[in-house]
């Protein structure tokens, strides 16, 4: 369970991060909504979820996983009611135009929401503990899963800031 945690973790941080430097797509992808949209509100928002990435990487006990699922059920919804709209571009998610909203979305955010909701009920433990106490199979763990989140985020057609497809 530590695995869907650390995955959705990274993916994340890493979106978090694009939209940051990137608030644009997902801002305008907001409005559709008719969400609040601001740039601002973009990259304070997506500040937060790089401060409950890392919470969850680190934090022992069960919060961490817990709070984590909460803003991949929350993209999961949010893309179900995108794709509703027949002016939706880009969802964002990366920080970068052309980003589709697909029900891939809708399936890798619930799978990660469900896989953190999973983790906390059984007690999973945190990234940091696993890689104190097992160096070695840790950082095993922790690159199978840096792998994990970067395909995840070629089946979510990730491309960082705009980057060529």
């Amino acid at each position: 369970m530590a695995t869907f945690v650390t995955v959705g973790a990274l993916l994340l941080l890493v979106a978090g991060l694009a939209r940051i430097i990137a608030p644009k797509p997902a801002s305008d992808a907001l409005g559709v909504v008719g969400l609040p949209s601001h740039p601002l509100l973009v990259r304070v928002g997506s500040a937060a979820e790089g401060a409950i990435a890392v919470t969850a990487l680190i934090a022992p006990g069960p919060g961490g996983p817990l709070l984590l699922g909460v803003p991949h059920g929350a993209f999961a919804v949010f893309i179900v009611l995108l794709r509703r709209q027949s002016d939706a571009g880009s969802c964002g998610c990366f920080g970068a135009e052309g980003e589709t909203p697909s029900i891939r979305h809708v399936i890798v955010n619930g799978i990660v929401a469900a896989g953190c909701v999973l983790a906390t009920l059984v007690g999973s433990p945190s990234t940091l503990t696993i890689l104190r106490s097992h160096v070695s199979l840790g950082l095993a763990s922790f690159v199978l899963c840096s792998l994990g989140a970067w395909l995840g985020g070629l089946v979510l057609g990730a491309t960082p800031l705009g980057a060529d497809r």
